[in-house]
């Protein structure tokens, strides 16, 4: 029965959807008992295999047995010839056929519907004028003539079918049937492929050979459905969380990130000397209520205390949007959380004693405009108003007014000046100044000392003259509006602290410098010729100072500071031996403000990477450093952040422990006096009550000002020797 299964026929095959289609034979394999077939679909040619029942049953033909064909004379009566057309008779299979692979042939079809006239032009093809007709005989099938059949063509054909015959008929026959056969059915219609139900499919039919095919493929579909109804949950989960946002896709992404990271920001046990000439330090400020109103994406993430990541947003050729974390590595970096106090222990405070040491020290601030520099420096905004004992400014003040006052150098006998400059553009301006502005020039003299002619120095005993004097000059700055701040300083603004001596001999200097922020050629495109000609100018003298920053590092013998005024005025922070400076970048946490970002840290990165001792880059770091649980590798700092910190406070008990005594010394003389006039059989009541009044009133103002500052420093002094205990507990 296999055996009439050959290449290149054409049968029936029921697909997966229950379409039934024909496909032809590619190759039949005896010993599993299937059939490979291919077809044509969809501009390319698909297969597959069949167990041979499934196929009988979906060509039950194939199992029949063709009748037997008896060779009868041949008959040129018309009539006859046609109801020979009326009938097909059925080819028997290739292999019992000894012509050159000539196809099976479809079943009997009935052609009586047949135009007549097409019959009779096919007919007259293939045979000569007939005599006039006889009488016509029982209608028996006959052969056709004897006519060389043409070459039949392998056509895409439909519902081929044969049945087994029982004997093998003769050559005539076979090209009888064959012509007459491919008259019919080049006559006859092509047949649309049937769809059947699934119910009409067979059930008792043997599996692929291929294990599990079928079900590969259903379980495949149910795992593409699943995932993609998973992605489309996850989807409305991530609009949800910021609904109408539309960079939700990039605040997701973040967020994804920010929940591998193992958290650990800057706190005041941290605090510990930084040694080297450069300190930088990164701030970011918090989102304003403009970012927050306009639903601004944070890209800016901290994840310790030296660490900060910057998620720059992407969008691909195809549109997929993608994150870039970039990662850079600071001395400090200080989150939205952290106040200008904190600030300054870490980045100005260590400076302060280069002051009482005969040396120069620099802090400024550096970043874009509206990144908080004038916050940092001049202090907090209340409104429209700033609260100028809450900067950079006033801290300072306060610790050298504390040093002075110390025992350690009260002996130097000291005198505190302040200045208040600013640098717009080429011009140098006084703050301080009553009236109008000054303009004021910078002069080198021959010794190679630079000098601000008419620079105004005012004389201060304590830090209430100095935030007089940072109140009135900060009103005096040149302000502007640029693409992202409506009220932007224009001017670097630079206010110095100077120590001298009595014969007015220069000790010390410190100068806090609020720079003015940095633009992007792209943002200045709408500004005006004056704006544009500002920014030029700031960008200028920024690139300057972070050259002499380069030559100060590496040790120069010469540095460029006369590439622009900013850089000539501070000249002695970069050439003097004692010099010190920190730089303080601000950046903002906006996405709309991601560039300026990447621009500040890189700017400050370069610092940094100069500042290194063995001479090695310091490159953004792997971000797997701070994102694993257990951060083995990382040196603990911790015990040298104690021991520096206790041994700060032991020397500022001692200190206050001196003072006490000697105000004390002084009451207790007073009262000594007080207690001998009041032994006195004649003594003045009135004046002894007065004076023990006052004496008493003032003390108990200083005194126990002093108790409770000793009280607050005690206190730290104890719980740091609690947290070194720990500490060494845990090793």
């Amino acid at each position: 029965m296999a055996a009439r299964i050959e290449n290149g026929i054409y049968v029936d095959i029921r697909r997966s959807d229950g379409r039934v289609h024909n496909a032809i034979v590619t190759g039949f394999n005896k010993e599993t008992s299937f059939v490979s077939v291919e077809w044509f679909e969809d501009g390319e040619t698909k297969g597959k295999e069949i167990a041979l029942k499934t196929l009988y049953d979906t060509n039950p033909t194939l199992k029949g047995e063709l009748p037997v064909k008896k060779k009868i004379p041949r008959r040129n009566s018309k009539a006859s010839h046609d109801r020979d057309l009326t009938t097909t008779m059925i080819a028997p299979p290739p292999s019992q056929i000894p012509t050159n692979g000539i196809p099976p042939r479809p079943q009997q079809r009935t052609v009586s519907n047949l135009p007549v006239r097409q019959a009779t032009e096919r007919k007259t093809q293939h045979h000569a004028p007939l005599p006039p007709p006889a009488p016509a005989p029982a209608p028996v099938p006959v052969a056709a003539p004897e006519v060389e059949p043409e070459k039949p063509k392998m056509r895409n054909t439909r519902g081929v079918a044969a049945v087994q015959p029982v004997a093998k008929p003769e050559v005539d026959e076979v090209e009888h049937t064959v012509v007459t056969t491919k008259r019919i059915r080049q006559s006859l219609p092509v047949r649309q492929p049937e769809t059947r139900t699934k119910a009409s499919t067979p059930t008792n039919g043997r599996k692929s050979s291929l294990p599990g095919y079928q079900d590969k493929i259903g379980q495949a579909r149910a795992e593409r459905r699943a995932n993609h109804e998973e992605k489309k949950k996850m989807r409305e989960h991530q609009m949800n969380i910021d609904p109408g946002n539309k960079n939700w896709q990039f605040l997701s992404m973040i967020r994804e990130y920010q929940n591998k990271v193992d958290f650990k920001t800057l706190s005041m046990s941290d605090l510990t000397s930084i040694d080297g000439r450069i300190i930088v330090c990164v701030r970011k400020r918090p989102m304003n209520k403009s970012e927050i109103h306009s639903q601004e994406v944070e890209v800016v993430t901290i994840p310790n205390k030296d660490h900060i990541v910057i998620h720059r947003p992407d969008v691909k050729y195809d549109l997929t949007k993608s994150i870039d974390n970039q990662t850079f590595r600071f001395d400090c970096v200080f989150d939205e959380n952290v106040d200008n106090d904190m600030v300054y222990r870490f980045t100005a405070q260590p400076l302060v004693n280069t002051l009482f040491d005969g040396g120069h020290a620099t802090v400024f601030a550096y970043g874009q405009t509206g990144s908080g520099k004038t916050h940092t420096m001049g202090g907090e905004f209340r409104g429209k108003e700033q609260d100028a004992s809450n900067g950079l400014y006033a801290f300072t003040a306060a610790d050298v007014f504390r040093l002075l006052r110390s025992r350690q150098y009260r002996h130097l006998n000291l005198h505190v000046h302040c200045s208040f400059f600013e640098l717009y553009g080429d011009r140098t301006f006084d703050l301080l100044a009553k009236g109008e502005k000054k303009y004021l020039r910078v002069l080198e003299d021959g010794h190679g000392k630079v000098n601000v002619v008419g620079l105004e120095e005012v004389t201060v005993e304590d830090e209430s003259d100095v935030i007089k004097l940072i109140r009135s000059g900060s009103k005096n700055r040149f302000a502007g509006k640029t693409s992202a701040n409506a009220c932007s300083s224009r001017s670097h603004a630079i206010f110095q602290i100077i120590l001298r001596g009595k014969d007015k001999k220069l000790h010390g200097k410190y100068s806090i410098v609020d720079l003015a922020g940095s633009e992007r050629g792209a943002d200045t495109t709408t500004s005006d010729a004056k704006t544009r000609l500002e920014g030029a100018a700031i960008n200028t003298s920024l690139l300057a100072l972070k050259e002499c920053i380069r030559a100060m590092n590496a040790k120069q013998d010469r540095a460029p500071f006369r590439q622009s005024k900013l850089t000539l005025v501070l000249r002695d922070s970069f050439v003097h031996e004692k010099s010190r400076t920190c730089m303080i970048a601000m950046i903002s946490p906006g996405m709309s403000s991601c560039e300026h970002s990447l621009n500040t840290l890189h700017y400050a990165n370069r610092v940094k990477e100069l500042g290194v001792e063995d001479g090695t880059i310091a490159k953004p770091i792997d971000a797997g450093e701070f994102m694993t649980v257990n951060n083995e590798n990382e040196p603990d700092l911790s015990r040298a952040t104690i021991e520096s910190e206790i041994n700060a406070n032991e020397g500022i008990i001692l200190d206050k422990t001196l003072d006490l005594v000697d105000a004390l010394s002084l009451y207790k003389k007073k009262f000594l006096e007080l207690a001998e006039m009041a032994s006195q059989a004649d003594y003045d009541m009135d004046s002894f009550a007065t004076r023990m009044k006052t004496n008493l009133s003032s003390m108990k103002k200083e005194i126990f000002g002093m108790v409770s500052q000793m009280e607050t420093h005690v206190n730290d002094f104890t719980s740091e020797l609690q947290s070194e205990r720990e500490l060494l507990k845990r090793r």
